[in-house]
Formats: C-alpha cells, structure tokens, sequence
C-alpha cells in the first residue's frame, strides 16, 4: 500500500490557481479569443509574480505566452516590455551561456521579424547561435552506427541504456 501526504498548503494550492488561470488563457489564445486571453494571462502572471521572489526561475516562463498574446492584439509596446523583463530576468537568473537565456534571444528574434523588424530579429538570433556554438554544444562523439540504439542519431552525448 502507498501511503501518499499531498501538500496542500498554501503556496502550492495558490500556484495551481494561477496555472489552471494560465492554462485556461492559452486555451482560450489558440482558438483566438485574444482579448479574453490577455486578462486571464495577466492575472496568472500577476499571481505567479506574487508567489514567487525576484530570481526565482518559474517566474519567466510564464511571460512568453502573455507576449504573444499582446502581440497577437497589435499591442507590440506591452509585447516588447513583457519580452524584455522575460530575457532580463532569464539572464539574470540563468547566465548569458545558459539554453534558456538562448530561447529568450530566439523569442526576440522571432517577435521582431513578426513585427518586420528584420535587422533586428537577425541580430538576436546571431547572439543566439554564437552562443549556442560556443557554450551549448557538447563535444561530439563519433558516430559507429545510426541504427545502434547505443548511439545517438544526432551529434552529442550518447544514449543512455
């Protein structure tokens, strides 16, 4: 028999309302309902940044969707600021080397070339690769056999078993 204690406490019961909120905002985004949305996104977030200090690292995750949204109802201004809060604390919390502060620049970069910022969205995503080259690749190991399932199919560390 298990004998399982769920944590009901405050905090997680509070952090699951906000992401049921968050949930129900990107439901509603993808079927677009835009303007619905953004209040639900806003409110999660709202909640999100209250449970969590400065520097947490869940804090960020929840501003990508909220920018798309902004963006998706031609509020580029707000869009920017949440991207730019997003990639600030993602370097902040992460490091300039870190896959995650690489998906921020990757984030810019795709919301400049939405908004025709082209030389704009080149830049960020040559940030993104020179960095990606320089700090995320792992050494590479030689391929023996694409079908051993010993070893990977794509460059990088091998499989584990």
């Amino acid at each position: 028999r298990w004998n399982l204690r769920l944590d009901f406490s405050l905090l997680p019961r509070r952090r699951l309302l906000a992401r049921s909120i968050h949930e129900l905002g990107g439901f509603l985004f993808g079927r677009g309902h835009f303007t619905r949305a953004r209040a639900l996104l806003e409110e999660a977030q709202a909640m999100h940044e209250r449970l969590f200090p400065k520097g947490h690292p869940e804090r960020t995750s929840w501003l990508w969707p909220l920018a798309e949204c902004l963006r998706a109802l031609g509020d580029n201004t707000a869009a920017e600021k949440a991207l730019e809060q997003a990639i600030g604390e993602t370097r902040a919390i992460f490091g300039e080397e870190d896959a995650h502060y690489v998906f921020a620049l990757h984030q810019r970069a795709t919301f400049y070339q939405s908004v025709g910022r082209y030389k704009e969205a080149l830049s960020s995503l040559e940030s993104a690769i020179a960095i990606g080259k320089k700090s995320l690749l792992p050494r590479p190991w030689p391929l023996t056999s694409t079908t051993s399932p010993a070893c990977s199919s794509t460059w990088g560390e091998p499989r584990k078993r």
